[in-house]
């Protein structure tokens, strides 16, 4: 099978504090749409050939890709951030409409007062919850 696989690298955007990493998302995930574009442009690509694989941020930032080019193929979610996105409304947060097919792992989200990194919520068409997913066996979290 001839494939292409895009690594997306936004430490820049990624630095500083948590809330302005969130905030950066939205300009990534333009970002991304914009190389999309140009894809389908120069190449020929059609977004029906496309699967984002997005992890925490990343996630979110593949539905804003997802929202500004219609048509993509899927989306995968692994552990969507949780925090300034559990709660909102789906055009800021990672969303079934993104994508033909979302599907998304949640593997360290805990509904209040337990504490998790990822959202609890539904995201996606089909939504998996590895152990309840919350805790994963021999995984701790780590906090700097």
């Amino acid at each position: 099978e001839n494939i292409n696989c895009i690594a997306v690298d936004w430490k820049e955007g990624a630095k500083g504090t948590y809330v302005s990493a969130v905030n950066n998302i939205r300009v990534l995930g333009a970002e991304v749409a914009y190389f999309i574009t140009a894809l389908k442009k120069m190449f020929g690509y059609s977004p029906y050939e496309i699967h984002l694989i997005g992890h925490s941020l990343g996630a979110h930032t593949a539905g804003e890709a997802g929202r500004r080019i219609r048509g993509i193929r899927r989306i995968t979610g692994l552990d969507p951030a949780g925090p300034y996105f559990e709660g909102t409304p789906p055009e800021v947060r990672l969303d079934p409409t993104d994508a033909n097919f979302v599907d998304v792992i949640h593997s360290n989200a805990a509904h209040f007062p337990a504490a998790g990194f990822g959202m609890y919520n539904t995201t996606g068409h089909l939504d998996f919850y590895p152990n309840g997913g919350t805790v994963m066996p021999g995984c701790t979290d780590l906090i700097p």
